[in-house]
């Protein structure tokens, strides 16, 4: 593995989430003006050779791209109370890293810190999206709108919400929480430092006005 790759391949694997940001665009056919009863039979003419069978393939595909989970979402339990704490993200290499020449750069065990060398732009957003309360408040707080944060999800639909708030949404696979070592929701990652401070947030119980 060439030394130059490290970082990516690192940071990659902790802030990639899988895929979750889709939107399904496709032009099924033309549009025509119906301007006499000719241009109405050519259209029917038309409709009647569409290859409805790849449409309605697409269409499918479209409704499974919407309904996509990720293996090993996690579950995470909702914060009790709001409080802060520090994680160190250091990874030790599980195998020699090879450089660009073939030879061993640097040996199995060494500890590398991604945030040494990369800056985490904005904040990471980390909600249980099929509770309304969590939705509730990320929309009325700060990290809503802005552009550098990262709404990441532990449970819940990417596309739904992706709707919804018209804005990116990710998923959180168990790699991801592992590494970040995120223990309940909401949680709000930031850089500090070479660390990653989190905050874990109570959200208020709603209760709903008869």
């Amino acid at each position: 593995m060439p030394v130059s790759m490290l970082m990516a391949v690192l940071w990659g694997v902790a802030l990639m989430a899988t895929p979750s940001q889709a939107r399904v665009v496709d032009t099924l056919g033309a549009v025509y003006d119906i301007a006499e009863p000719d241009a109405l039979s050519e259209l029917k003419e038309r409709v009647s050779r569409a290859p409805w069978g790849e449409i309605m393939d697409r269409e499918e595909a479209a409704r499974k791209v919407r309904g996509y989970r990720p293996r090993g979402l996690a579950k995470l339990p909702k914060a009790s109370e709001t409080r802060k704490r520090l994680v160190d993200v250091t990874y030790r290499l599980q195998e020699d890293l090879v450089g660009a020449d073939g030879k061993p750069a640097f040996p199995k065990g060494f500890a590398v810190n991604p945030l040494e060398h990369v800056w985490l732009s904005g904040n990471l957003v980390f909600l249980d999206g099929s509770d309304p309360e969590q939705v509730a408040w990320f929309r009325e707080s700060p990290y809503f709108g802005e552009i550098a944060t990262r709404l990441i999800l532990t449970g819940g639909s990417w596309y739904e919400l992706m709707e919804r708030l018209e804005i990116p949404v990710y998923y959180a696979d168990g790699k991801i929480v592992e590494r970040f070592q995120i223990r309940r929701v909401p949680t709000v990652v930031r850089q500090s430092g070479e660390l990653l401070e989190l905050e874990e947030v109570e959200v208020p119980t709603r209760v709903d006005e008869k």
